[in-house]
This record gives C-alpha cells, structure tokens and sequence, in this order.
C-alpha cells in the first residue's frame, strides 16, 4: 500500500525499513546519493545499509541483511554467504529489512515466500533485470527482542 501510494505521488525513491531497525543519522541522505549515481552508472536498483540480523542471540553471532541466490537465480532459494564482509560497497543477490529503492524498481513487490517477503521481492527485482548492493558503512541497529 505504502509504494502504491509513492508511485502515485510519483516519488523518486520509496525507503522500506523494518520497524525494528534503527537507522543512523543521515543514513537516506547517504544512500540517495549514492544510489543516485549507482543507478545511473551501474545499474543498480536498491541499496541496503548494514544490518546484523542476529545481534539479538548470542554474542558474536553475525547473519547480516543480504543473500546470495543457491543456484546463480536459477531458483529463489537463497542461502547467507561464507564470504567475509568486504569493507567496500558491493553487490548482493538478496537484501532485507532497509532498503532504498529506486523509482525504476518499484515494479518489484513483496510477496509470500518460504524464507520471507524480502526474498520474494529481490527474486521480482532480479527478474526484471535489476541489481541491488550494500554499502557497509552504514551501520543500522537491529532491536528485535528475543522470544522469551
């Protein structure tokens, strides 16, 4: 509902964020920047900040906020890398919980899937032909509370 309504007010850009990520200052200005030449040169789609999906289990767990697919896209099962973090801004297959996405983009929706709606929705991106990154230096919180 919330991209219908920026693509009605034909927005440049449409910034989903889980309600539990916190985001650091001038983390949008940062990404639309960026994002704007990403695309131009690049061809890049959306951009995700930095986000450890596990901070919330037990020290020193790390399952950041991007996948890669299993079979090169054959599929859209995707699966967390075994390659360290680079220190760069680089591509990934899958991103989830903030993502800034560009105008040419929002053709891609979310939608029901066994490893979650993110995974559903950068599976659209790449089938329409769009390429998503992540820039590690930005760093988000993820506050998710353990269950009890």
């Amino acid at each position: 509902m919330l991209l219908d309504y920026a693509i009605a007010e034909d927005a440049e850009y449409f910034f989903s964020v889980d309600s539990d990520i916190i985001l650091p200052p001038n983390a949008f200005d940062v990404m639309s920047q960026q994002m704007d030449t990403m695309y131009l040169y690049h061809g890049y789609g959306a951009c995700a900040p930095l986000v450890n999906m596990a901070g919330h289990l037990d020290l020193g767990t790390f399952a950041y906020n991007y996948m890669d697919w299993v079979d090169n896209g054959v599929t859209s099962r995707a699966y967390r890398s075994a390659v360290p973090l680079r220190d760069e801004i680089f591509r990934a297959d899958v991103i989830m919980a903030a993502m800034l996405i560009h105008k040419n983009l929002f053709g891609a929706r979310w939608s029901a899937h066994e490893q979650g709606e993110d995974i559903a929705w950068s599976w659209h991106a790449a089938q329409i032909g769009k390429r998503l990154y992540v820039d590690p230096y930005i760093i988000c919180n993820h506050l998710m509370k353990a269950p009890a």
